[in-house]
């Protein structure tokens, strides 16, 4: 998973948009739970820096912070209705 440090990322399938992801925001997180091929390509805007969070450091940080899981969820769940209007 990835943290938008500075800047934006583009989230896309092939040339649709799914999302523009800004500062704060993440992106990746479904590869924290899921080993299957990426379903979007991410493209870093002008100036983008990220902050890589890995399996075991999103896992030290779920301990710590518990409702950190609940907020990556939160996340899936909104770009999964966004891209199946019946979900």
């Amino acid at each position: 998973m990835f943290i938008v440090r500075t800047g934006t990322v583009d989230l896309r399938i092939g040339e649709t948009l799914l999302e523009t992801v800004e500062q704060g925001g993440i992106f990746g997180e479904l590869a924290l739970v899921d080993p299957a091929p990426r379903s979007a390509t991410a493209v870093a805007g002008p100036g983008c820096t990220l902050v890589l969070v890995d399996a075991a450091a999103f896992g030290d940080l779920v301990r710590k912070v518990p409702g950190l899981a609940l907020e990556v969820m939160r996340v899936m769940a909104r770009r999964l209705r966004r891209t199946n209007p019946t979900a």
